[in-house]
Parts: C-alpha cells; structure tokens; sequence
C-alpha cells in the first residue's frame, strides 16, 4: 500500500497515521524556525534541506496535511515558500575555499587578507578588512571568474590596491605600475607649514 493511500479507518495502518501526523504537526513550527536559524547565519542549502524534510514528509501523509492546516493555518504554505527562498540562495551561496594570511597597514589599524570562494557560478575573489584587530564588517564578493587561480590573482591586487590607497600611494591602472606620489595628508601638513629662507 502506497503512503498516499488513506488506510482503512480503525486499522494499526490508520493509527499509525494519525499519530504521524500528530507527530508532524508539533514539529513543523520549530521545525521552520531551526531553518530559518541556519538561514540567518549563512547556511541556505542546509535550511532548504531542514524544511523540506518536513514539508514533504507531510504531504506524503494526507492526515498530517489537513491536521497541520487545522492547527497552523497557512504555515504549509509559508513552509514551502521558505523552501523554494533557501534553495534559490542556495545556488547563489558562496564558500570559502581559500584564505591568505592576515596582512597590516603600517600605521597597525588595519589588517586585510584575500579570500577566494566558489559558488555555482565560479570562483569569486573578496578582500576581508579588519580594524584594529576586530571582527570584519563582512566580505563584498566579486564576479565569478573560471578559475581559482584568476580569482586569488584578481583578490590580491585588490587588496593591493587597497594598501596603497591607505598608506597614500597612487596606483595606475593604465601604465600598470606603482608610482610612490606624496600622500595626500603628508602634502596637505607640508602646505599649512611655515616656509624656512635658507
């Protein structure tokens, strides 16, 4: 007998049932919330799985189905469409699969490290701030590129760029070179400064 199947009433397979479906309807409440927990802290995929469990245990069991819109009314549904929410983004979601080292301004405040995480679009390159030894801020991620290699490459001249941005040095894009340039606050301390006649 197939599990969609309404047994005979008054059966052990009736019994059985019904008191899967009551077991169902008290777990999908904390159910949802435990997804939505691994959602909140970046685990889609684990999210989609967690509600979906419940969701399509409960739609296999027809008893669970009307004894859950009879407690809950409209939470199935909201079930589902977290469900269809968590597997979406979890398409999109992005694992770290390389994390350089911790890298400081000369000055200390800040520290920075290139990371590199893959999704199902490619490898993307990031740059992780920190300041003054705290946490950071979270990680803006970069268009996925075809290799891992490309992405460490593109990562750490961002993070290169930033240093010297920071530390008041000028980078060129076009000539491709560092060109060490008096640093803006330097000059300015210069300009306000009272000029000697030697």
């Amino acid at each position: 007998m197939s599990e969609n199947m309404t047994p005979k009433p008054g059966s052990v397979a009736a019994f059985k049932q019904r008191a899967e479906a009551y077991r169902m309807t008290r777990e999908l409440p904390g159910g949802q919330e435990y997804a939505g927990m691994m959602w909140s802290v970046g685990r889609p995929r684990d999210a989609a799985e967690e509600i979906g469990a419940h969701v399509d245990s409960i739609r296999a069991n027809p008893v669970a189905v009307a004894m859950v819109e009879k407690a809950h009314p409209g939470l199935l549904a909201l079930a589902e469409a977290d469900r269809k929410q968590y597997a979406t983004e979890a398409k999109e979601q992005i694992d770290i699969v390389k994390m350089g080292q911790w890298s400081s301004t000369m000055d200390g405040s800040y520290e920075t490290r290139i990371l590199v995480g893959k999704s199902d679009r490619g490898f993307h390159p990031a740059v992780e701030k920190s300041f003054q030894g705290g946490d950071s801020n979270g990680v803006a991620w970069g268009k996925p590129m075809p290799s891992q290699q490309s992405a460490e490459m593109m990562a750490t001249r961002a993070e290169t760029i930033w240093h010297n941005r920071y530390e008041g040095i000028a980078f060129s894009m076009k000539a491709g070179k560092e060109e060490a340039l008096v640093a803006r606050p330097l000059a300015m301390a210069q300009a306000k400064a009272p000029r000697q006649r030697l």
